[in-house]
């Protein structure tokens, strides 16, 4: 047992007084769910020397002017119930276990997004042997959930994706209610508990009380259910590295609605005829970052896919293939109460903001939801 004498085997908090945690070599040989941001496979425990208490790290890179320890103070000491997982603290790595990781920009899906930054700091999660999955509830990601878990169809027919339609709209109310906005709209990032329950995950894209304090450069922030405006309005840097728009509350629901609109019809509200006639990879439309900021950059004049105006070319139909018409079957069978709420939201002028944007809250998800006795079930 270490006599903790040497202050080089000492970790100290950088939030509490209190925090002072040893590292005896033990390892985590893999995360309770695997960490989207590195390629870590073996994680050090560290052990709070007062309350013998264990956490196992997510290492991360501070930076001057983003993801700043004020920032990462301000979640620590304002949890919020309802997530998978929430850090407890933050340390500063020594060398033993301040290693490079391969931090990938993780909303793309080729080997390309990966580079190898050294870690200086990491969050300490709570582990929980006894519980099987370390920190975790008893879940998986909705994107595992949904390629074998879901006991059907992956659209509203199925109740258990009605279920999780439901509780990923009042998982959003709650970090609402915490004064904090939620970012990370990627199915990596939301954990299914064995009752159809719905966690996010802790996430750095989080502002609370409305600032937006992270990194928003090209290639950390999804666009696969993003509002449109965030990559139409993008800047680049003096360092050439391009940023997006700072997002805000609108951002949110707009992800929120664009997540339930894949949920229930199975389909990316964007995805229509104008996307079978690019160049780009046709086979994986919308997995690639670089498409997706493409496609909202070059289509100044995105329509959703079931925008009824006489102009739309991106609106599907069976004219020329009927690779739609399980899509176009499910819109027509929808609740009118539903199919008003995405029109309102994915209409063009108020995806694009030409006049004062108009999204769904998680309040009016939830009116919605009950109205047609989706929450009854």
């Amino acid at each position: 047992m270490s006599s903790y004498t040497n202050a080089d085997e000492l970790y100290f908090s950088k939030i509490f007084n209190s925090g002072v945690y040893t590292y005896n070599g033990e390892m985590l040989s893999a995360l309770p769910l695997p960490d989207p941001f590195t390629d870590q496979h073996e994680v050090p425990l560290l052990e709070n020397i007062l309350t013998h208490e264990k956490y196992f790290l997510k290492k991360i890179k501070l930076y001057q002017s983003v993801n700043t320890i004020n920032e990462y103070r301000d979640k620590i000491l304002y949890p919020c119930v309802g997530f998978a997982s929430w850090p407890a603290d933050l340390v500063e790595l020594k060398e033993e276990t301040r290693v490079s990781a391969a931090v990938r920009h993780y909303y793309l899906e080729d080997e390309q997004g990966a580079v190898l930054i050294p870690s200086d700091h990491a969050l300490l999660f709570r582990y929980d042997p006894a519980s099987g999955t370390g920190g975790y509830p008893p879940c998986m990601t909705l994107d595992v959930w949904m390629r074998g878990a879901s006991g059907g169809e992956n659209n509203y027919r199925n109740p258990n994706i009605r279920k999780v339609a439901v509780n990923l709209t009042r998982a959003i109310q709650k970090v609402n209610a915490y004064n904090y906005h939620f970012h990370d709209f990627h199915l990596s990032r939301f954990m299914v508990g064995s009752r159809l329950d719905v966690h996010p995950d802790f996430s750095p894209l989080l502002a609370l009380n409305g600032n937006v304090r992270f990194d928003v450069s090209y290639g950390w922030m999804p666009l696969e259910f993003a509002d449109p405006y965030i990559a139409i309005n993008n800047v680049t840097s003096g360092s050439g590295i391009k940023k997006l728009h700072q997002p805000d509350v609108h951002s949110q629901n707009f992800s929120l609605a664009s997540l339930l609109f894949f949920l229930l019809f199975g389909r990316k509200p964007y995805d229509g005829h104008q996307l079978m006639g690019r160049e780009d990879d046709v086979n994986n439309r919308f997995t690639h970052y670089d498409y997706m900021v493409n496609y909202y950059l070059k289509e100044s004049n995105i329509e959703f896919i079931f925008d009824p105006s006489e102009n739309n070319r991106n609106r599907i139909t069976t004219d020329v293939t009927d690779m739609f018409g399980a899509t176009i079957e499910l819109w027509e069978a929808a609740p009118e109460a539903l199919r008003d709420l995405f029109l309102l939201t994915f209409k063009t002028s108020n995806a694009l903001r030409r006049r004062e944007p108009v999204t769904p809250d998680p309040e009016q998800w939830l009116q919605c939801f009950s109205d047609i006795g989706w929450m009854d079930e």
